[in-house]
C-alpha cells in the first residue's frame, strides 16, 4: 500500500513538471505558469511546494498548511528542509537536497517531521525539476506524501527481528535450523557452546555436523532420520525424545529435543530443532542406580548378619544377596584360620552350593583368592581366560565364566577373610565397589558370630542353673524340679516329684509326646514349646532334652532343660516391626519425594489454567484436578507423619469441616451394620493444628471403634467447645501423667457401643507394639500414634470405657477462639505478584524447576533456574547484584539443599533464602543449616502458596 502511495507522489511531481515545462515555452510569463499550476496543487491532499531555480520556496498548496501548520508567509524564502522540519533542521538531508537541484535531477528524500503540537511524523519529498527551451533550470516542484504508518511498520518489524535475535541469543536451550538441503541456516550461541562450535563455523555445513546418528544424504524428508522426516512430511513435533548429538570433536552426547517444521507463506522452507543437554541428568541417574543397588545390597547383608543363624548359615545369606545384586554366577565367603594360616570355605551361593572340595582350603597366597589374603587388597578381572592366576582353564571356558571381583575381609587392619564372586558375564564397573561396601560389615558380622559360639559354648555350662531342670524316669514321672523351674511355672518342688508333667505345663498333649518319642529314638530333642505356668499364663520355652544312659549304655532318664525366652520372642517381634517400620519409612521417603516432585507442578499449573480457561466447564475439571492434587498431597503428608516423624504444617483449623470428612468417608467404608452419628456443637472454636495428622488421629480411633463391634453397633462422632479446669474433671483415665493447662479446648469424641476395654489391659493400650489383636492383624502402634499426635499439638486425651457397653476417647486440642479459620486457596487475581524482581530457583526435578518458573514468571518475576547447587552457587555469582530472593530443595545430588545455603550465604550474608522440602520440617532445616531466618515453603506446594511465600520473603528486611 505504501509502494502504491509513493507511485502516485512520483506520477504527480512528474506530471506536475510536465505542466511547467510546457508553461515555459517562449513568449509565456510566469503568472501564467503559476495558472497552470495552482488549480491542480490546491485540489491535492500531498503538501505541494514551488521552489525557484535556488529551491527556496516561493509558493505552497493547501495540504502543506494542512499538514505542517505553516503559511506560505511563514515559509517563503525557506529551503524545503526548513519549511517542512522548520528550526533545527537537519544538515545532512539539507545538504543531499541542495547537490540534487543543483544536479538538476529528479530525486526524492525521507524526512521525519513534527508539526506545531509536535506530532512526529514522516514525509518522502519528491524533487522535480522544470526546465526551459534551453534546458536551463527554472524552478523545482516538491511533493510530500505523508509515509508515517510505512515507517512505523518498518521500525516495528526491525524491532520484533531484533528481540527475536535477542530471545534466541538468551536461550538456554541449544536452537538451530536444518534447510530443505539438510544444512544447518542457523544456530544460536546456546547450540554453539553444547556443541563446541563457533557459530559463524557450523552454518552452511550438513545436518551431521550436530546430529550424531543423523544418515539423511538425499531428499529431505527421507526416512532415514526420524525427527527430521516427521518434521518435513507431516509437521509432527516430536518433543521429549532422546537422542545423541555431536561435538566439534567428534564426541557424542545426550540430548532431548523437540523438533518442528519451518512454513512461510505455506511453503516449507526447513526444520528447527531446540534441545538441551542431559549429559549430568543421566549421570545422576545412573549414580541413583548405583546407590539404589548399593543400598537394597547393604539391606540384605544387614538382615542376614541380624539372624539368629551359625555363622555358615549367616555368610551363606551374605553370599545369596551378593550374587542376586551384583548378577553373579556364584559368591564365596572364606574365614581365615590364623593358626594354620589357611582359607575355610563357610559359604557358597548360586551356581555352586557345595562347600567341599579343592576350594574348601586355600592356602594364603595361593591361587587368586589366596593372593588377595596375602596382598589385602581388591581384585577385578574381565577375562578370566587370559589371567595368569586362574589354575583351570579348562573349567572357564566350560562354565563360560568371564569375571571375576574378590575383596579381603578386614577389622582394624586384621585380616578375617575373603568374599569373592564369579560370573559368566562383565562384571559391572561398580563391582569392587559394592562388594567394599559390605565388606565391613560382612568381617565384623565373622567376627561377632565367631565370639558368640565361644561364649554360647562357655556359657552352656555357667546358666544352665538359671533354666528350668527336671528330669524324667522312663515312666514319665518327674525326679527332679530345680529351683529355675519352681520359679517358671510356680509349681513347688514337692508338689511335682512323682506326677506326670504332661497335665501340669503341656496344653497340647502331642507336642510332649512328639518330643519324649523324638528323645528316646534320636538320644536328644531341642526345639520351642509352648508351656503354661501354674497360674494358666503362657510361656514360650526353648526346651533341650537328652537320653541319660547308666554305665552298661542302657536309657535310664530324660534331662530336660527349659529356657523361657518369651521375653526374647516378644523384643524380636518388636525389633521385626520396628525394623518394618524403618523399612517403610525409608520408602515412604523416597516415594513421598517423587510424588512430591510430581504432584507439585500440577498444584501450580492449575492456578495459571483458570487465568487462562475462563469457561465455567474448565472452572469444573480444574478444581477436580486441583483436589485430587491436594488429596494425593495430603496423603503423603500423613504416610511421612506416620513413618518418618514428619511434622505437618499447622494452620487454623475449623473442627466442624475435619469431622464432617471423616464422617462422611466412614459412611462410604464401614459395614452397614454400624451406624454412623454426627453431633456438632454450634460455633466451634476453631484451633490450630495440622488437618492431616488430626485427620489420622479421627481415622485411628473410628477403626478401633470398629473393630470393638464384630456384630454392628452406633459409632457417634461429636465436638464441643469446654473450658478445663484439672480440679473439676470427671474421673477417667488419661495417660497424661501432668496435668493439663487451665483454659478452652474443642474437645473431639469418639464413641461406640461396642466390647470396651478390660481394666487390666487399659493402662497398657497407649504402650507402642501393644495390642489384643491377633497376630498380623495389628502393629500396636494405633494409639500410641494418637497420643503422640495429639500432645504434640498441646491437647491432652482421655478415655471412658466399660465392658459390653463401650468405649469414648476424648480428644481435647487447645482452642484459638479469636481467630478466623484457614478458609482455603485465594482467588487467583488476589494473589500477590512481582514487578520485574529476579529469583533464583534450584530444584534437581526438571518439571518442578520448569513450573516453579512459569509460576513466578506469569505473576511478574524474572527467573533465573539451576539444576543442582554447584549450578546454582555460579548462577548466584554471575548475578548477585540482581537476585533477589532464593527458592532453593533442599535434596539434590552433588550438593544438597543445606550445603548450597551455607555456600550462598558466604557469598552474600544477606541473601533471604526460601528452603522448599517434602521431606524435611522447619526443625530438621533448622538443624541442618545452623540457620534461624530462613523460610520454610512445604513442598507440593501451589501457585498461592509459592508467590505468599515469595512476596513474604521480598517484603523483609534485612
Amino acid at each position: 500500500m505504501a509502494i502504491g502511495r509513493l507511485l502516485v507522489v512520483c506520477a504527480l511531481a512528474a506530471g506536475l513538471a510536465w505542466l511547467g515545462a510546457f508553461a515555459f515555452r517562449p513568449g509565456r510569463r510566469r503568472g501564467a505558469t503559476s495558472g497552470k499550476l495552482v488549480p491542480v496543487a490546491e485540489r491535492a491532499d500531498n503538501a505541494i511546494v514551488l521552489t525557484s531555480r535556488e529551491g527556496l520556496v516561493e509558493w505552497v498548496n493547501p495540504g502543506f498548511t494542512r499538514l505542517t501548520g505553516a503559511t506560505l508567509a511563514e515559509v517563503a524564502g525557506q529551503s524545503p528542509v526548513e519549511a517542512f522540519q522548520g528550526a533545527g533542521s537537519d544538515g545532512r538531508i539539507a545538504q543531499r537536497i541542495k547537490e540534487g537541484i543543483a544536479g538538476r535531477a529528479h530525486f526524492s528524500v525521507d524526512l521525519p517531521c513534527a508539526d506545531r503540537k509536535q506530532r512526529r511524523y514522516w514525509l518522502v519529498l519528491s524533487f522535480a525539476p522544470v526546465l526551459g527551451d534551453n534546458n536551463q533550470l527554472l524552478q523545482y516542484i516538491v511533493v510530500g506524501t505523508d509515509i508515517t504508518p510505512y515507517k512505523r511498520s518498518e521500525e516495528e518489524l526491525s524491532r520484533l527481528n531484533r528481540r527475536n535475535e535477542l530471545l534466541l541469543s538468551a536461550a538456554g536451550e541449544g536452537i538451530f535450523g536444518v534447510d530443505l538441503l539438510g544444512k544447518i541456516s542457523f544456530v544460536n550461541p546456546a547450540a554453539a557452546r553444547m556443541s563446541g562450535w563457533n557459530a559463524t563455523e557450523v552454518v552452511g555445513k550438513p545436518a551431521s555436523t550436530l546430529i550424531h546418528q543423523l544418515r539423511i544424504t538425499t531428499l529431505p524428508g527421507g526416512q532415514d532420520d526420524h525427527f527430521m522426516a516427521a518434521a518435513y512430511h507431516d509437521g509432527t513435533v516430536l518433543a521429549g525424545d532422546t537422542d545423541l548429538f555431536r561435538r566439534k570433536e567428534g564426541t557424542p552426547y545426550p540430548v532431548e529435543y523437540v523438533s518442528k517444521p519451518i512454513v512461510e507463506s505455506q511453503r516449507l522452507v526447513g526444520t528447527v530443532v531446540v534441545f538441551h543437554d542431559i549429559t549430568d541428568r543421566k549421570q545422576t541417574e545412573a549414580l541413583r542406580s548405583r546407590q539404589a543397588r548399593q543400598s537394597a545390597l547393604r539391606a540384605d547383608i544387614g538382615f542376614a548378619l541380624t539372624t539368629s543363624e551359625s555363622l555358615p548359615g549367616t555368610l551363606n545369606r551374605c553370599a545369596q544377596a551378593i550374587v542376586k545384586h551384583l548378577e553373579g554366577a556364584f559368591a564365596r565367603i572364606w574365614t581365615l584360620n590364623p593358626e594354620e594360616d589357611m582359607l575355610e570355605l563357610q559359604a557358597s551361593a548360586g551356581l555352586y552350593t557345595h562347600l567341599h572340595g579343592q576350594h574348601s582350603r586355600i592356602p594364603v597366597g595361593a591361587s587368586k583368592v589366596g593372593t588377595i589374603a596375602r596382598e589385602r587388597v581388591p581384585v577385578l578381572a574381565h577375562d578370566l581366560a587370559s589371567d595368569p592366576d586362574i589354575m583351570d582353564r579348562e573349567w572357564v571356558e566350560r562354565e563360560g565364566m568371564v569375571g571375576f571381583a574378590g575383596f579381603p575381609l578386614l577389622v582394624q587392619n586384621r585380616l578375617v577373610g575373603v568374599v569373592a564372586m564369579f560370573s559368566q558375564k562383565p562384571m559391572p564397573p561398580d563391582a569392587l565397589e559394592l562388594l567394599g561396601a559390605v565388606a565391613d560389615s560382612i568381617a565384623q558380622g565373622i567376627v561377632r558370630k565367631t565370639s558368640e559360639a565361644k561364649l554360647n559354648e562357655q556359657a552352656a555350662l555357667l546358666d544352665k542353673a538359671q533354666d528350668a531342670i527336671l528330669v524324667l524316669d522312663l515312666g514319665e514321672r518327674c525326679i527332679y524340679w530345680n529351683k529355675s523351674a519352681e520359679r517358671l511355672y510356680g509349681w513347688a518342688a514337692r508338689e511335682v516329684l512323682g506326677r506326670s508333667i504332661e497335665s501340669l505345663i503341656y496344653r497340647d498333649s502331642a507336642s510332649y509326646q512328639q518330643s519324649r518319642s523324638a528323645t528316646m529314638i534320636r538320644g536328644e530333642w531341642l526345639g520351642e514349646c509352648r508351656h503354661v505356668t501354674r497360674g494358666d499364663e503362657a510361656v514360650i520355652v526353648e526346651s533341650r532334652w537328652t537320653l541319660v544312659r547308666d554305665d552298661a549304655g542302657q536309657p535310664q532318664s530324660i534331662l530336660i532343660v527349659n529356657t523361657n525366652i518369651s521375653e526374647k520372642k516378644t523384643i524380636e517381634s518388636q525389633l521385626l516391626r520396628t525394623q518394618r517400620m524403618e523399612s517403610i519409612g525409608t520408602l515412604a521417603g523416597g516415594i513421598a519425594h517423587d510424588l512430591n516432585n510430581v504432584l507439585a507442578p500440577i498444584l501450580m499449573s492449575v492456578q495459571i489454567l483458570r487465568d487462562k480457561f475462563k469457561d465455567p466447564q474448565s472452572h469444573r475439571m480444574l478444581s477436580i484436578l486441583e483436589s485430587s492434587a491436594k488429596r494425593g498431597a495430603d496423603m503423603v503428608k500423613q504416610v511421612l507423619t506416620f513413618a518418618r516423624g514428619v511434622d505437618g504444617e499447622r494452620m487454623l483449623l475449623q473442627t466442624r469441616h475435619l469431622v464432617k470428612e471423616v464422617a462422611k468417608m466412614l459412611g462410604e467404608t464401614l459395614p452397614k451394620s454400624i451406624q454412623v452419628r454426627l453431633q456438632l456443637a454450634e460455633d466451634l472454636w476453631p484451633i490450630m493444628g495440622d488437618a492431616t495428622q488430626l485427620h489420622q488421629v479421627m481415622v485411628n480411633l473410628t477403626v478401633n471403634a470398629r473393630d470393638a463391634m464384630p456384630a454392628g453397633g452406633v459409632l457417634t462422632l461429636s465436638a464441643e467447645n469446654v473450658s478445663c479446669d484439672p480440679a473439676t474433671m470427671p474421673a477417667s483415665l488419661s495417660p497424661i501423667r501432668e496435668l493439663p493447662k487451665p483454659g478452652k479446648y474443642v474437645c473431639l469424641k469418639v464413641s461406640d457401643t461396642g466390647t470396651g476395654i478390660s481394666p487390666d489391659v487399659l493402662d497398657k493400650i497407649f504402650e507402642p507394639f501393644f495390642t489384643t489383636k491377633e497376630v498380623g492383624k495389628g502393629t500396636g502402634l494405633g494409639l500410641a500414634t494418637v497420643l503422640g499426635i495429639v500432645k504434640s499439638h498441646g491437647g491432652f486425651l482421655q478415655v471412658q470405657t466399660e465392658l459390653d457397653k463401650g468405649t469414648t476417647f476424648l480428644i481435647h486440642l487447645p482452642a484459638a477462639e479469636h481467630a478466623q479459620a484457614h478458609a482455603g486457596e485465594g482467588a487467583l487475581e488476589n494473589l500477590p505478584g512481582g514487578s520485574g524482581q529476579l529469583i533464583l530457583t534450584v530444584d534437581d526435578e526438571a518439571t518442578v524447576l520448569t513450573m516453579t518458573k512459569e509460576t513466578l514468571e506469569h505473576f511478574g518475576y524474572r527467573v533465573l533456574t539451576a539444576r543442582d547447587g554447584t549450578e546454582a552457587v555460579a548462577v548466584y555469582s554471575a548475578h548477585r547484584s540482581e537476585i533477589k530472593g532464593v527458592v532453593t530443595d533442599m535434596l539434590m545430588p552433588f550438593m544438597d539443599g543445606p550445603a548450597t545455603i551455607r555456600a550462598l550465604r558466604k557469598l552474600d550474608p544477606d541473601v533471604r533464602i526460601v528452603a522448599a522440602s517434602g521431606l524435611m520440617d522447619r526443625e530438621r532445616i533448622r538443624e541442618s543449616t545452623g540457620m534461624d531466618d530462613l523460610v520454610f515453603l512445604a513442598k507440593p506446594y501451589s501457585a498461592e502458596k509459592l508467590l505468599t511465600t515469595i512476596h513474604d520473603l521480598l517484603s523483609q528486611t534485612n
